[in-house]
């Protein structure tokens, strides 16, 4: 069986057909790198039952053969969209197509099909999982031959009723074929699986699967990524086959590979917890949200220093916007006096009148220095010195240095910092976010102080 991964390139020969029309069939090749899934077609012309799906600039699904397996092709679009034109009925297509993922091992019924759980291995989970190592025991018969036996150790699952699922930690031993049994070799891997209820789309798997991510970068301490995909999946008969998948990820980007040393919170220093704060953070759309911002500055090296320093900050201020509700008085009594205040401009162009209203309509939300001033109330001294020495003098200067940024104007009695001081002052506000999250899913201030004493 092929198991693609999605840390590994591949180029894979296939056979592609249109549901329901098996006779029309061309040649392809499946192609992934660097988070870049592609089709590329050997034969230009593609059947006529493919021309209408042509016409919409994208083709839902598609069935094949791979090395003697089924596969399916979901949401390919032509990377170059003037490449479809019609000739004699027929349509003539771009010969490279983006998809979104192809599924090894079944035929699915749907784009977004069904599955019963899904596993996904990320780089340095193994570092995270640590716990109980492999046990291997050999034993030898009579006749010198000899039988090896991989002992796994116990899985550690649990419920999440935010979601409705179960998340397990779970590893697998694979064996190598070798000439002698004095050579055997195993390959070994850490798992998450997803276990819901009921049933649930791809698509849900893929949002979950992004929240697990997330929230793994925080508690490594460095963002990771997927690099393996397989799931019990429901096909078009209704049956659950096991499948390997590889998923378009456009935000994949190299990690680095960490020891345990390197771990910011392990899954043995938080297992007591971790029902507790698992449960939380997939119930918290503001911490994913500001995440998915946090993770994304981290995982793009080539920002430029303000740049960088900008997205930390963005992502701080997303969180607060998300999470608190931000405003100095509840929206209903900021209405009126809006109106009030709208009705006292002058008379001006239309686009100036707008533009007033506009910073009319958002006057009642809170500037960025009060809401990183009432985070940074939230946590204990303790914690807010491992930030800065005067957490306050650093937030005022982070508001100075972000407002330049944005408006581009030198306030002399507020200047912004230096290109010298952006990166430790980004360092900063990403420890201050780090921390914020943490907090928020319920991790107590002094272990949080105690495991960030001790990695730095």
């Amino acid at each position: 069986m092929l198991k693609p991964r999605l840390d590994q390139p591949c180029s894979i020969q296939c056979i592609l057909w249109v549901p329901g029309n098996e006779k029309r069939r061309f040649h392809a090749t499946v192609r992934y790198e660097n988070g870049a899934l592609a089709i590329n077609t050997r034969d230009s012309r593609v059947a006529a039952t493919f021309s209408e799906a042509a016409k919409e600039m994208s083709i839902a699904l598609l069935h094949g053969t791979a090395d003697g397996m089924p596969i399916s092709a979901t949401m390919l679009v032509p990377r170059a969209a003037g490449d479809i034109r019609s000739e004699d009925g027929a349509y003539v297509v771009s010969e490279d197509f983006a998809a979104q993922a192809v599924i090894f091992g079944v035929h699915v019924g749907t784009p977004d099909f069904e599955l019963s759980s899904c596993s996904f291995s990320f780089e340095n989970l193994e570092v995270f999982v640590q716990g109980p190592a492999f046990q291997c025991q050999v034993f030898l018969t009579g006749d010198l031959q000899a039988s090896i036996s991989v002992v796994r150790p116990p899985e550690l699952a649990f419920d999440v009723p935010s979601i409705g699922a179960s998340v397990t930690f779970e590893r697998t031993a694979e064996s190598t074929p070798m000439p002698s049994w004095q050579n055997a070799a195993f390959t070994l891997e850490s798992w998450i699986r997803l276990a819901p209820l009921k049933p649930q789309k791809a698509s849900w798997f893929y949002e979950q699967a992004s929240s697990i991510r997330l929230l793994l970068s925080v508690l490594l301490g460095f963002p990771t990524a997927a690099r393996a995909v397989r799931g019990d999946v429901l096909d078009v008969d209704g049956e659950d086959l096991d499948a390997w998948a590889l998923i378009s990820n456009p935000r994949a980007a190299p990690v680095h590979r960490l020891s345990g040393a390197d771990v910011f919170f392990p899954l043995p220093v938080v297992a007591k917890a971790a029902p507790d704060f698992i449960n939380r953070w997939f119930a918290s759309k503001s911490s994913v949200i500001a995440a998915d911002l946090f993770v994304g500055a981290y995982a793009n090296p080539g920002m430029y220093g303000h740049q960088h320093f900008m997205a930390i900050v963005h992502a701080i201020e997303a969180f607060h916007r998300h999470a608190r509700h931000g405003f100095y008085m509840s929206p209903d009594e900021y209405e009126s006096i809006a109106q009030k205040i709208s009705s006292c401009i002058p008379a001006l162009t239309e686009s100036h009148r707008a533009a007033l209203k506009s910073r009319i309509r958002y006057g009642n939300e809170f500037s960025l220095r009060k809401r990183l001033n009432e985070l940074a109330g939230e946590l204990t001294p303790t914690l807010k010195a491992l930030v800065a020495d005067d957490l306050s003098l650093l937030i005022s200067r982070v508001v100075d240095t972000r407002n330049y940024f944005t408006h581009w104007v030198v306030d002399a009695a507020h200047p912004p910092m230096n290109d010298a001081e952006l990166p430790d002052a980004a360092r900063r506000m990403s420890k201050f976010l780090s921390l914020v999250f943490l907090r928020e899913i319920g991790l107590p201030p002094e272990v949080i102080h105690a495991r960030w004493m001790r990695t730095g």
